[in-house]
């Protein structure tokens, strides 16, 4: 999400515009279809029950997390994108910085130009990377349910009458979650600069300014399409469910939010930027436990498990976010949302929804900033 005052905000009031008016149409079609099939737009939450164990969900995440880099490393070595982008992809930024006739340009305005060009660069090769890596991943999630769960199916559905529901119910949630976010968004980046440290830029936002057409659509794909079904699948379809099942788990996957947290963010340059995700999660961590220690009844174990399901995954998307500050702390109020629709509605297909047209509006700031 972008950074800084007014300005920004104004501009991502013109681009959530512009996503809202295409939402109203769908909001009205589905509210109409689900009065004449009498679908419930809100569904009852119930039982969520998956087979899965922590051991599972591991190794599942670690494989996912680490494809990309993998086959990014492959298409390097295949040339890729040499082939793509011609011979200088790899050798403009040396060069420009060795034909440089002036030591102190060299150092200066030419340094910083071969930094921009090798960090654009990696940028776009991730953008590759994740396209190539997303249907293995895919592949990957299939395999394992199919190897380790032949037998489990998921509870019985009714896509011809939940469909308008579900994408009725994704609409409004986006309504309503995406100026809370954003709103958390500009007061987090308020408080880092009032602590002193300038908000962390995006890597897509390089693509805006000095990417090729090509890699803007890929920016796009990514932004509104794989990421969303990707990150949706992992923290709610398969984390939040299993967290869920067992009080004790939530504790589990927090502190390895708050690991996670802390390795992502360990390349910051400034000591906000870099330990800011994790203390963050450990506030929520301290919170949580407060929580805990408050009586409950039998109804209401349930309900903390839940929501505990709900509030782990939410650190876990965030912690996979922190290389970037301060956007793990309205990430995290984003995925609350996000674990609500998935929980009440069993599946992720509302949230998927919900993630794609959120990143949609900051797709369209970007690309209309470098228009």
């Amino acid at each position: 999400m972008p950074s800084d005052t007014w300005p920004e905000f104004l501009k991502l009031l013109t681009c959530g515009g512009y996503v809202a008016a295409a939402v109203l149409p769908l909001i009205v079609v589905s509210v109409a279809q689900c009065r004449k099939l009498r679908e419930p737009l809100v569904p009852r939450v119930r039982p969520w029950p998956v087979p899965w164990s922590g051991l599972d969900v591991s190794l599942l995440i670690a494989v996912v997390v680490m494809m990309p880099p993998v086959v990014g490393e492959m298409l390097g070595q295949a040339s890729f994108f040499e082939k793509i982008y011609g011979q200088d992809f790899t050798t403009t930024p040396l060069t420009t910085l060795r034909e440089s006739s002036s030591a102190s340009v060299a150092g200066g305005a030419a340094a910083n130009e071969v930094h921009q060009q090798l960090a654009l660069r990696l940028t776009v090769k991730g953008l590759w990377a994740g396209l190539f890596a997303f249907p293995f991943q895919v592949g990957v999630i299939i395999l394992l349910r199919t190897a380790l769960y032949p037998t489990w199916r998921s509870l019985p559905s009714r896509p011809s009458r939940t469909l308008p529901a579900r994408i009725a119910l994704a609409s409004f949630a986006w309504v309503l979650l995406t100026p809370a976010v954003f709103l958390v968004h500009f007061v987090a980046n308020a408080l880092s600069l009032e602590l002193g440290s300038s908000p962390d830029d995006h890597p897509l936002t390089r693509i805006a300014t000095g990417g090729w057409r090509l890699d803007r659509v890929l920016f796009v794909l990514q932004a509104c399409v794989t990421a969303p079904l990707m990150e949706e699948w992992i923290c709610r379809g398969i984390l939040l469910p299993w967290t869920t099942r067992q009080s004790h788990r939530t504790w589990t996957v927090l502190i390895a939010a708050i690991a996670i947290a802390g390795l992502v963010g360990s390349t910051a340059e400034n000591a906000v930027n870099r330990f800011g995700s994790a203390v963050f999660l450990t506030l929520i961590l301290a919170a949580w436990g407060l929580l805990a220690q408050l009586p409950r009844g039998p109804r209401g174990q349930v309900r903390r498990r839940r929501w505990g399901g709900v509030v782990a995954s939410a650190a876990i998307f965030a912690a996979l976010h922190s290389s970037v500050w301060p956007s793990p702390v309205p990430l995290f109020v984003f995925a609350l949302g996000l674990g609500w629709l998935a929980l009440a509605t069993r599946g992720i297909l509302a949230s998927v929804v919900v993630h794609g047209l959120f990143n949609l509006i900051s797709v369209l700031y970007v690309l209309g900033a470098a228009g």
